[in-house]
This record gives C-alpha cells, sequence and structure tokens, in this order.
C-alpha cells in the first residue's frame, strides 16, 4: 500500500509539472512539527496500567501525522482533480505516507457541482483549534471528547449552490466498513457484507452575514449474511449535528452539538466510546451526545482560544452485566502565532477527563494533560 502511494505521489508531481498551459495548477503543503509535555494521573482505575511509577509522562517530539502535500488541477471544461496525501516520521525510522483525498469534481452549472472519490464528509463539519498531541497521546481536535470524527471516506457527492447563502451537499457512501459482530450460522465460516443501500449524508451550510450556521444528518445501515437464526442481521448508525460559527471584532465564537447512535460501527465517526454491543443476538444501541464550543479573540497578531468539550455515550440493555456509560470532558486554551507568511506557532495546553461506568462499578480514568507547541509551515 505504501509503494502504491509513494507512486501516486510521483505521479501527481509529474501531472502537476508537465500539466498543459490551459490548466490551472496548485501546488503546496503544510508541516506540523510538534514538542509536547503529556501526562495521565494514575488512580485506582489506572495504575495497572503503568505499574511502575505513580504518573505516567513523557516528552515527545512528533512530526505529525497530518503533516501533507497537495496538488490542485483544474482545466477549461470546468472540470478539477485534487490530490492530498499525508506524511509523518515514526519510531525506528518507519516512514508512513497514506492517502487523504483523492477526488475529482465536474461543475456541470454555475450552481450544480458533481464530487467522486475520497474527500471529507458533510456531517459535523466543525472542529476546535486544538491539534497538540495526535500520534502518542492520541488527541487531536477533540475527538471523543465532544467532537466526532468526521473524517474522509469515498462517496459521490451532489453540490448545490444557494447564491450567497450555502451549499446542500448530498453524499452517498460505501458502508462496507466495519466486520461483523454477530454470531455466525451452523455450518457457515464467516459473515459476510450484504448491503444495497450507502450510507447517506446530507448537510446544508448557511450564511447569514456574520453568522453561518452548519444542520448536517447522517444515515447508514448495514446488514450481514450468514447469521445465526433468531439473532439479528443488521444494525443502523446515525447522526444529526448542527454547528455555528459568527464573530463580531475581534471575537470569534464557534460551536457544535451532535447526537446519533452506534458512531463506532459507521463508516466513519468511529470512537470507541459510541460502541454498541450485541447481546443474545440483539444489538443494544450505544446512545450518544457530544458538544463543544471554542471562543476566540484576536489580540494583534495573536488569537487565543478557549475550548471547552464534552461527549456522554450510554447502553442500557436488559441485565446490569451489560449496562455502560462514558462521561469525557476536554478543556483548556490555544493559541495561534504568526510569525511570517507561511510560518505560524501554535502553543496549547488542554485537560483530558475520562470516567466510565461498566456494570455498575465507577472507573475514573485520571485526568491527561498535554502542553507544547506546534510549529506549523504552510505553502
Amino acid at each position: 500500500m505504501k509503494k502504491i502511494l509513494a507512486l501516486a505521489f510521483a505521479a501527481a508531481l509529474l501531472v502537476a509539472f508537465t500539466a498543459p498551459a490551459m490548466a490551472k495548477t496548485y501546488i503546496g503543503g503544510i508541516v506540523f512539527q510538534q514538542v509536547y509535555y503529556y501526562e495521565n494521573e494514575v488512580n485506582e482505575s489506572t495504575e495497572a496500567l503503568y505499574p511502575q511509577e505513580d504518573d505516567f509522562s513523557t516528552v515527545y517530539w512528533d512530526l505529525m501525522g497530518v503533516s501533507r502535500f497537495r496538488v490542485r488541477l483544474t482545466n477549461e471544461d470546468n472540470v478539477g482533480l485534487y490530490f492530498e496525501v499525508g506524511a509523518d516520521y515514526e519510531a525506528l525510522g518507519n516512514n508512513s505516507i497514506w492517502l487523504r483525498h483523492l477526488y475529482g469534481w465536474w461543475d456541470i452549472n454555475p450552481n450544480f457541482r458533481l464530487i467522486a472519490g475520497q474527500t471529507s464528509i458533510p456531517f459535523s463539519v466543525l472542529a476546535p483549534d486544538t491539534i497538540l498531541g495526535l500520534d502518542f497521546a492520541g488527541k487531536i481536535v477533540g475527538i471523543g471528547y465532544g467532537e466526532y470524527d468526521a473524517s474522509r471516506a469515498p462517496q459521490v457527492r451532489f453540490q448545490w449552490k444557494l447564491g450567497d447563502m450555502g451549499f446542500v451537499r448530498l453524499a452517498l457512501l460505501d458502508p462496507n466498513t466495519t466486520a461483523s459482530p454477530f454470531t455466525v450460522e451452523s455450518g457457515a465460516s464467516s459473515s459476510d457484507f450484504d448491503n444495497t443501500l450507502p450510507r447517506i449524508d446530507l448537510g446544508v451550510p448557511l450564511y447569514f452575514g456574520a453568522v453561518k450556521v452548519y444542520p448536517s444528518i447522517f444515515y447508514q445501515k448495514q446488514n450481514y449474511d450468514n447469521v445465526a437464526s433468531g439473532s439479528d442481521d443488521s444494525f443502523t448508525a446515525w447522526g444529526a449535528a448542527l454547528g455555528v460559527k459568527f464573530g463580531f471584532g475581534p471575537l470569534m465564537v464557534a460551536a457544535e452539538v451532535t447526537t446519533g447512535d452506534n458512531w463506532a460501527w459507521s463508516v466513519t465517526g468511529a470512537d470507541g466510546a459510541v460502541t454498541p454491543a450485541v447481546v443474545n443476538g440483539d444489538v443494544e444501541d450505544a446512545e450518544a451526545t457530544a458538544w463543544w464550543i471554542d471562543v476566540s479573540f484576536k489580540l494583534g497578531k495573536i488569537t487565543p482560544h478557549l475550548i471547552y468539550g464534552q461527549l456522554t455515550s450510554e447502553r442500557d440493555p436488559s441485565g446490569t452485566a451489560n449496562d455502560w456509560e462514558t462521561d469525557r470532558k476536554m478543556y483548556g486554551i490555544t493559541a495561534r502565532v504568526p510569525l511570517a507568511k507561511g510560518f505560524m506557532i501554535r502553543p496549547e495546553i488542554m485537560f483530558y477527563d475520562r470516567e466510565d461506568e461498566v456494570a455498575g462499578v465507577d472507573n475514573d480514568y485520571g485526568k491527561d494533560t498535554v502542553i507544547g507547541l506546534t510549529f506549523q509551515i504552510a505553502f
């Protein structure tokens, strides 16, 4: 897979430098180099993970995994292509390159665009301005702590422009990503996907002067064959999100709330905090609500952000043995400090709390602290 992406990367460079004069070409990229201190407060629930010390802590130097290179091409027939790969450096020199975006589009008329390929989904499009600690601490943009993981997926998307008011974006995605959680019927070796309908995402960003509103929904049903008699053979995942951004003078506020079921079984948004269960062949849904708010204020060249987020999820099947509830919170301050054109530093201090209740037993996993600095270089 890495060789294929490396070849695709080389091909994109070749195309970019040899594209006909009539094509508009953009080449760019961004590097995120981070240095940060990470600590997990060990308590009764987590001390078994780190028995050698009271707390676990480390300083980490990280070429962040969302560093990327991108190429954009358009021609005179209103057709375009966008290619973007991510890259980072892992331990022992295991360098990684992977596909983030590869899609094309055709502007059929000034108000209608057809898109095909892998790109961001139309659901839950906003995110708080925190990026520190992805590769080691597993923290970025509040995923699992108030933010739904609105990642990228192969899709066919139809986009209508509503004049200056916004867009309607309807995407059809392949749901075949989750292995069967159900018991296989007698005589069968496995339970395979048996889907006829795609996952459906609908986003309608609307602009009202200084106020922008981002409603969106998704629905996905996944079916399996060769499932044991008397057992469920499908599940559904769904979500509804409402985001808002508005600014007055130097003040900017962004926020989003998301609710739904079984995100860990959807094609994206796969977070273990929203994991359903299969009990005696029946799907027991994980119901979740997540929200965050990001308040920023421009002070000269420096823009600090105050961030708070929370996710609550529960699964309540019959019998307490499978009861499960989680409560996660994040809070902290980040900032953007531009030093030169294309060069920025982003200091952050963020805290993450997690508590679970499993079968009536409370588990407090302590507080994660992430403090550090990101060097951001963009072209």
